[in-house]
């Protein structure tokens, strides 16, 4: 199982020849609306991009292409639109500094009130390369080995049917070559499974990730109850990350972005969010998850050598997988999907929950990356979208 794909089918109904003229008409009313739609994001929107901002140099692509905050806001606000998205941060990283920061929409279509600079969302999948950077600093620490079996720090219950489970590592688990299944829900039986020899082939797993979780807890005398708390102090707070949590607390709640699928807010319990869930449970907000990727950019935090195993690419994908056909992306290293181009390596990885879909992309030595972070599901257009506008 690969990322949960959501799609919609639309099926275009014929209609009579009187109607002709009246659905001319709607178009064009349609189009007048849409033109307003983003006229209304510009003004509202656009005179709070500045405060944000680290920089007051001009906007650019990867490329090199300058863009305006006023097209950035005319883009964003086409795709609010035909997507029916509700809520959306983004920021954009110039030089390692974050040279735009805008925010759209609403929070939730019941209270309308509007997203702002603080507001969270579940990051997703996109939480997994931050839980990879926190795993090398338990490798740093000298607490865990990225080659171990994970079986000799922590037996797990779940997969102790399997055998095959005892030979799976964390390098295997951050490259997902674990050979995990993605989340055990999506099997007929809800039970978690190994689909080949651990180490053999890739298949993108949120499970292993989990796992790796519980290890990590364990190997600091905690468990995912209390994960968070080491979190903080070995992550967002050297990093000087603003807010950025694996478990649900009260900032989070307070701040936190409604999830929606098209007009009608949703809510998954697939998860206790009171537990640390690196596979999926990330809150955070689009400047914060900007600062995450400058410290990247930067090196900080880690040593060099940690650096070049986290960033390396650990599998080539073959030409069938569906990261490689729908995305583009050539190989995965711990945490990251890499992208080869013409400026060089992207890093990046989107992410997915129900009611909630998020993208970055970095280039490490253009020290160019993106965020984004929204409150609406079904919206796998988004992703290329994005990576073709600012790539560009």
């Amino acid at each position: 199982m690969r990322f949960l794909q959501l799609e919609g089918h639309f099926k275009m109904k014929q209609r009579q020849a009187p109607q002709a003229a009246k659905s001319r008409n709607n178009i064009v009313i349609r189009r007048i609306q849409r033109l307003i739609y983003v006229s209304l994001i510009v003004i509202g929107f656009g005179l709070t991009h500045s405060l944000y901002s680290d920089t007051n140099e001009p906007i650019k692509t990867l490329s090199g292409n300058v863009i305006t905050k006023a097209e950035i806001d005319a883009f964003i606000g086409e795709e609010m639109d035909s997507l029916n998205i509700k809520g959306l941060s983004v920021a954009v990283i110039n030089n390692g500094k974050i040279a735009y920061q805008g925010n759209y929409g609403v929070k939730s279509v019941e209270t309308q009130e509007p997203v702002d600079s603080q507001t969270m969302f579940e990051a997703a999948s996109i939480g997994k390369p931050v839980f990879a950077w926190f795993v090398m600093k338990q490798v740093e620490k000298g607490l865990l080995d990225l080659g171990t079996p994970l079986h000799h720090y922590l037996p797990y219950p779940d997969i102790e049917h399997d055998e095959k489970y005892k030979s799976i590592t964390a390098r295997m688990v951050l490259s997902h070559r674990s050979g995990f299944c993605n989340l055990r829900y999506f099997n007929p039986d809800l039970n978690l499974d190994i689909k080949f020899a651990p180490g053999s082939d890739f298949l993108y797993s949120g499970e292993g990730y989990d796992y790796l979780s519980k290890v990590v807890a364990h190997l600091n005398d905690l468990d995912v109850s209390n994960l968070d708390s080491l979190f903080q102090r070995e992550v967002t707070e050297p990093l000087k990350i603003p807010h950025a949590y694996f478990q649900m607390n009260d900032y989070t709640k307070s701040h936190l972005a409604s999830a929606h699928q098209g007009d009608s807010l949703v809510y998954a319990d697939y998860w206790d969010r009171n537990i640390f869930s690196s596979s999926g449970g990330l809150h955070t907000d689009a400047n914060s998850y900007a600062r995450f990727i400058i410290e990247i950019m930067n090196h900080k935090g880690l040593t060099g050598s940690s650096y070049k195993e986290l960033l390396r690419e650990h599998v080539i994908l073959d030409n069938d997988d569906w990261e490689k056909i729908e995305l583009g992306y050539s190989g995965w290293s711990l945490g990251f999907g890499i992208i080869d181009s013409e400026y060089g390596v992207n890093y990046t990885h989107i992410g997915n929950n129900l009611g909630y879909t998020t993208g970055i992309l970095f280039n490490k030595s253009s020290k160019f990356g993106y965020v984004y972070l929204t409150n609406s599901d079904q919206r796998n257009d988004l992703i290329n979208n994005f990576k073709d506008y600012f790539v560009r």
